[in-house]
């Protein structure tokens, strides 16, 4: 049970491993020069990012064991900032670039997130149940077990990967391709933050714009804390005892694009009796008064919370009852009653689990609050002096999308492109064609993609080895022809002649029941020649009809291609926005322009 306690964590997190390739006895000096040098290497980056909930952290682990070699590790929970965790691996990849001695590994709640990330580069055979704890990071790029690379199952313990890894020199193409893919998702850091972030002016009280000078990144807590307020927290904003709205000074305030997304769009104001008044709707001030209003009030319950009073009543504590329900969900309780004996003796016990290891983090953070307030010192008139020097918000277009820019973001992503069927019908009705005669199963239909790794490539001692799985197939066939072919030839001709007398009477009954059901269809078509349905359908032009005796109200004269095309645009202009149609073409990889 106490291993329960230990591993139960939120859904919002990156853990990583910073491993030592040749350990021997000054590991733990070794640990300890990494560990400083990445901090004063990185400060910089470290320094000027705003997280969302922890910041980037390492720890030493010593440990002379036979599967697992002595290492730094770190986790991050980084809340609803996904950002957050690809800037470590940013970080991380930088790390394994500057430490040739160190492979990294990297994982968060849904396990190889890696691996998800570049799922159009990878073979068919990887899935979450053959690839957990495969993939590593070496020299600036993603590395591979080679015993995934083979498609078996056998298990491995960590420094045996770490051994296969480093032996291999060369990137095999499967890595070249995921290194690649993981390299577009974070080159926007090489170029700095200051894409990932948002200034804006705002009035606030003098204490928190002293607050924000100490210590920029506590605006993150304080957006969080408004936007997930309760109605304890309203409360407590009504009130604001700990910032109320004298020395109000306008200054300017870094978010990052989500925490500035998050608080932008709640609306919340001051009541009539309350002591903060903004000005009306139409003044040029708004904006800046109201944004300063709400960031006041996630700090103010930030201050709330600043008491031992959470230690003692965990009921107030919103982390507590999450961590009751993970417990609960992973079978700590044992589905015991609650309020039973063994029950009870089991809650006290991951309640100081708790309160030692977990709600520590969640008491600090809101005690850092208070602990600077008592620490720092401002200057209100040199605050105002500076308010001319100033220099506008940012632009807000970046949280506006248009439809064509979305369309783009998609064919970059899923690689979602637009064929102009208006010209060319044909090209839709063949590929709706390719997509109903492709293989499908319970994981959906399977579609060839160029990027798509099907062949397995492994460079074991400098020999290559390269299959490609169509010319295997097509190699089989190729025999299995020979052999019938051979097979044939010996048969004897009584046999023979059964096997002929055999086939003669299935291909007649096939030919009588094709003969039937045609005679059904001819019939059909007649009737319906004679009604006004045959009038709705699109037809050939002369010179496409295939047969010139038939009849202008002929079946033959009706353009399949076109009317599925007419039908589906009429689908998509009379359903509007997303219907059955635009997913099917979604799915195949096209959308209507």
């Amino acid at each position: 049970m106490p291993d329960i306690l230990e591993t139960v964590r939120s859904d919002d997190f990156v853990e990583y491993f910073i491993y030592l390739i040749n350990e021997d006895e000054s590991a733990p000096t070794k640990l300890q020069d990494i560990r400083k040098t990445i901090f004063s290497s990185y400060a910089p980056l470290l320094e000027n990012y705003i997280w969302h909930k922890d910041e980037f952290n390492l720890r030493e682990i010593v440990q002379s064991t036979d599967t697992i070699p002595s290492h730094l590790h770190g986790i991050v929970h980084y809340g609803e900032n996904i950002e957050d965790e690809w800037f470590i691996v940013y970080l991380l990849m930088k790390i394994s670039s500057q430490f040739d001695d160190v492979i990294i590994k990297v994982v968060d709640s849904d396990g190889e997130f890696i691996l998800i990330e570049a799922a159009n580069y990878l073979p068919k055979w990887v899935k979450p149940e053959n690839s957990a704890d495969q993939v590593y990071i070496h020299k600036g790029s993603v590395k591979i077990s080679r015993a995934l690379l083979k498609n078996t199952t056998r298990s491995s313990s960590v420094r045996t990967i770490i051994d296969e890894i480093t032996k291999s020199k060369d990137l095999l193409p499967i890595e070249k391709s995921i290194s690649r893919c993981i390299s577009d998702r974070i080159q926007k850091y090489d170029d700095g933050l200051n894409e990932s972030l948002h200034r804006s002016r705002a009035y606030l009280p003098a204490k928190i714009a002293a607050l924000l000078d100490a210590k920029p990144g506590l605006i993150a807590p304080a957006v969080t804390a408004f936007c997930q307020r309760d109605l304890i927290d309203t409360r407590i904003c009504k009130k604001m005892e700990t910032f109320p709205p004298d020395d109000m000074v306008l200054r300017m305030v870094t978010f990052t694009k989500f925490n500035y997304a998050m608080i932008a769009r709640h609306k919340m104001y001051p009541e009539k009796k309350s002591a903060w008044k903004l000005p009306p709707s139409s003044s040029p001030n708004f904006k800046e008064y109201h944004l300063g209003y709400k960031i006041a009030c996630g700090f103010e319950i930030l201050a709330s919370k600043c008491s031992d009073k959470s230690k003692t009543d965990l009921k107030l504590s919103k982390k507590w009852n999450l961590y009751v329900e993970v417990l609960n969900k992973k079978g700590y309780f044992k589905d015991l009653i609650e309020g039973s004996k063994e029950y009870v003796e089991l809650k006290n016990k991951a309640r100081i689990y708790f309160l030692d290891n977990v709600g520590i983090e969640e008491a600090d953070e809101n005690n850092l609050v208070m602990n600077f307030l008592q620490t720092i010192t401002f200057d209100v008139d040199s605050m105002k002096q500076e308010e001319s020097k100033l220099p506008l918000s940012d632009d807000e277009k970046w949280m506006e999308i248009s439809e064509e820019e979305f369309n783009k973001l998609l064919e970059e992503k899923f690689g979602v492109r637009g064929v102009n069927v208006s010209d060319s019908p044909e090209a839709l009705s063949n590929t709706i064609n390719k997509f109903l005669n492709s293989a499908s199963g319970v994981e959906g239909v399977e579609f060839k993609n160029d990027n798509n790794l099907n062949a397995m490539d492994v460079d074991e001692n400098n020999h290559s080895v390269n299959f490609d799985d169509n010319e295997f197939v097509s190699s089989i066939e190729k025999m299995l022809d020979i052999m019938n072919l051979e097979q044939d030839k010996s048969a004897d001709s009584d046999i023979s002649d059964s096997v002929d007398s055999d086939d003669c009477e299935s291909e007649e009954n096939a030919t009588g029941e094709d003969a039937v059901t045609k005679s059904y269809m001819d019939l059909m078509d007649k009737e319906l020649q004679g009604t006004c349905l045959s009038q709705s359908f699109v037809k050939k032009s002369t010179n496409q009809k295939t047969n010139s005796k038939s009849s202008p109200d002929d079946i033959n004269s009706v353009d399949i291609d076109m009317n599925a095309l007419t039908n589906m645009g009429k689908s998509c202009e009379e359903s509007g926005g997303c219907n059955p149609t635009r997913i099917l073409l979604h799915s195949m990889g096209l959308k209507l322009d």
